[in-house]
């Protein structure tokens, strides 16, 4: 299976005002309810965690969407969006549910460390994964494919969408600015559906 069989990029997959009310919906979260969100990176990586996975470290995760407050209706539609385009790219006429959804902002020196978004098969039923970057970064935060070979230098908008398991790892070695981002994973499975 070829790179462009595996993963595939969508430019401009939302406007500039939608990205902003996500970014500002980030920036608030942080400042008044990071007690709701999971932190990575050495509290450099804020997450607000949606799903319903097998992964023990996902513990933060929320099965309903409540605590995106006035957002929810936008959450909904953008899963509906990234399901459609998901199944375009990918020629994939089979039904597919949303079992994860992250919205996080990193704060300048975070990282992704190396990873598959299967964790390590726990999660096996992910079919897809996706990410939409909601701001474009001068230097850093390149998505880095280790077992795929490649690099990609994302821009606001961007929808890098991706099959699981056969992408294998992948990381971003060094964010020097504020990155917001929205995080999906797609399944068959209706049980793991958020």
């Amino acid at each position: 299976m070829g790179n462009a069989e595996i993963l595939k990029i969508t430019k401009n997959f939302m406007p500039e005002e939608q990205m902003k009310v996500w970014r500002d919906f980030c920036d608030v979260a942080v400042s008044t309810r990071s007690n709701d969100m999971a932190v990575y990176a050495k509290g450099l990586r804020y997450v607000l965690q949606f799903g319903k996975d097998r992964c023990e470290t996902h513990y933060a995760s929320r099965t309903t969407l409540d605590a995106l407050e006035e957002l929810q209706s936008a959450g909904r539609e953008i899963f509906s969006k990234v399901i459609n385009e998901t199944k375009k790219i990918f020629e994939d006429d089979s039904e597919i549910f949303m079992a994860g959804f992250w919205v996080t902002k990193h704060l300048p020196g975070s990282r992704v460390g190396e990873h598959d978004d299967t964790d390590q098969g726990i999660n096996d039923h992910f079919k897809y994964s996706a990410v939409l970057y909601l701001n474009t970064l001068s230097d850093t935060g390149q998505l880095i494919f280790t077992d795929l070979g490649v690099e990609i230098k994302p821009e606001a908008g961007d929808l890098v969408v991706f099959k699981s398991l056969p992408a294998g790892n992948h990381k971003v070695d060094r964010i020097d600015e504020d990155r917001y981002t929205l995080a999906f994973w797609m399944t068959e499975l209706e049980d793991f559906s958020i």
